[in-house]
């Protein structure tokens, strides 16, 4: 059965969710306006911090794990905002619920000391975590709770999308009463797509793909805007793979690339599915081109990941030399050493393609 994308699963978070596909899940009991939670730390590992949330301060609680790429991505920006806010009153605390070991081992090799300049803790025995993620209906990291001056929750959500509120909570334009409408909306859509879920599980069962695509048209229409590529993905993998429908697929493929090329993790899946998902067997490399182009234009060429789907993609099409500069430069922004063996072992397999082909 497919896992139908929610909220939380989008394609620059890890999902923590672990509810079976169609099962309800409560309803969120922690939301914008709300008292913040104590935080229960086992270890702080790096940074000071005691656990108390202090008047006329603003906290950045912020949910990760060694494991997750997209956390590791956030790191570095959470540096560069807890140094521009260093003299502002902002603490940004990174909560793992790993090992003291595991985290401490993680963020004392290669750069990533540079990388973490900001609070580091051990969750104690997942307890932060269910008073925050779990309270507040979360099952994706990176996560950020914003606590404000007064003490209440005032922004949940993804790290590296929290700058502007982060600005108006310090400086106090922040409109609250505004935010917890909109985030209501969609802890509200959240609730309708679980409820939705069954309708598309059985619609899926039965390779009923218009009535399908029916569904999800409709919950498209009443999806918050930020929600809408995630579920124009869905459909596209699911007609692209499962309904074996291409010239339908692209034409979503072609709808996102049109509505969101300044998404980078957006074109990174989009190019990403296009070209190594095994389900899909009519893959239009020019498609998956045009995305992964757009996403490093959309990343200012810095981000290793978004450059390694090009080079896949270009590897694909047969453009060997372009391919190996491409990943020549994802090695260069890599110090992940599982990650810079997998870059490596494409440039020797597109070298030995460039010449066995001449």
């Amino acid at each position: 059965m497919i896992r139908f994308l929610t909220t939380a699963a989008v394609a620059a978070t890890c999902s923590i969710a672990t509810a079976q596909d169609g099962a309800s899940q409560p309803a969120p009991s922690l939301g914008l306006g709300d008292k913040a939670p104590k935080v229960d730390l086992s270890k702080v590992v790096k940074g000071d911090f005691d656990g108390k949330f202090m008047n006329d301060k603003v906290y950045v609680v912020e949910f990760w794990a060694t494991w997750c790429g997209p956390c590791k991505t956030s790191m570095p920006h959470l540096t560069e905002l807890q140094k521009e806010y260093k003299d502002k009153g902002v603490t940004i605390i990174g909560v793992s619920d790993e090992t003291e070991k595991k985290v401490a081992d993680f963020i004392g090799k290669g750069d990533w000391p540079q990388k973490t300049q900001y609070v580091i803790a051990i969750d104690d025995d997942k307890k932060t975590s269910t008073a925050y993620m779990r309270a507040a209906g979360q099952n994706g990291i990176p996560t950020a709770f914003i606590v404000g001056k007064t003490g209440l929750v005032e922004w949940i959500g993804h790290p590296m999308s929290m700058d502007e509120p982060l600005a108006q909570i310090v400086d106090g334009s922040y409109d609250l009463e505004s935010a917890k409408a909109e985030f209501k909306k969609t802890q509200d859509f959240e609730m309708m797509m679980q409820a939705a879920n069954a309708k598309m599980g059985a619609a899926y069962q039965a390779q009923n793909w218009d009535e399908l695509m029916k569904i999800m048209d409709e919950l498209k229409a009443k999806a918050p805007a930020e929600m809408v590529p995630q579920i124009q993905m869905q459909q596209f993998s699911i007609m692209a793979g499962a309904a074996n429908q291409p010239e339908r697929a692209y034409k979503i493929a072609d709808q996102i690339i049109a509505e969101h090329s300044d998404d980078m993790p957006m074109m990174n899946a989009l190019a990403w599915t296009i070209a190594t998902d095994p389900r899909i067997t009519d893959r239009n490399l020019d498609i998956a081109l045009k995305a992964a182009l757009a996403g490093v234009k959309a990343s200012d060429g810095k981000d290793g990941d978004m450059l390694d789907t090009l080079a896949t993609v270009q590897g694909k099409l047969g453009k060997f030399e372009e391919a190996i500069k491409t990943e020549e430069k994802a090695l260069k922004m890599t110090d992940d050493a599982d990650k810079a063996a997998e870059f490596k072992a494409k440039i020797a397999e597109w070298k030995i393609e460039m010449a066995t082909t001449g």
